[in-house]
């Protein structure tokens, strides 16, 4: 199991598009078994962005530190297990509505994508072992 990306990764996943970083995140994160954001003592760091309540994450430390360090004042990378993220994180996310970016990148923004459907796509790929997007 890889628990960092490598630097010509890291280097890959600027360059991808949005719907192949959410494809990224996916593979990843199932892999590690842990998902990042940026935070503290009170939780994960919620942003705001054309009236949306979102929380920003990515499948390694490394590529939320690449994040922070672009915002001084961003909260620090912590991480949670990629089961209490399924089981407990992403259904509070459903029912107060706030939805996540996956794997922005320092310039470009992430996958918008709603707690309702990350959750029923990690839901499948937990079930089969696989994933499908559609569109």
């Amino acid at each position: 199991m890889q628990n960092r990306p490598t630097k010509i990764e890291i280097t890959q996943v600027a360059a991808m598009g949005a719907n192949e970083r959410l494809h990224y995140f996916l593979t990843r994160a199932i892999e590690a078994e842990e998902i990042w954001s940026l935070g503290n003592a009170n939780g994960w760091e919620l942003q705001q962005r054309d009236g949306r309540e979102l929380v920003p994450i990515w499948p390694y430390l490394e590529l939320a530190r690449i994040n922070k360090i672009q915002k001084i004042s961003a909260p620090s990378p912590q991480a949670t297990s990629l089961d209490h993220f399924f089981q407990n994180i992403l259904p509070s996310m459903i029912e107060q509505k706030i939805d996540l970016e996956v794997v922005c990148m320092p310039g470009m923004a992430g996958r918008l994508i709603t707690a309702t459907d990350l959750y029923a796509i990690l839901e499948g790929m937990l079930e089969a072992g696989e994933y499908y997007l559609e569109g």
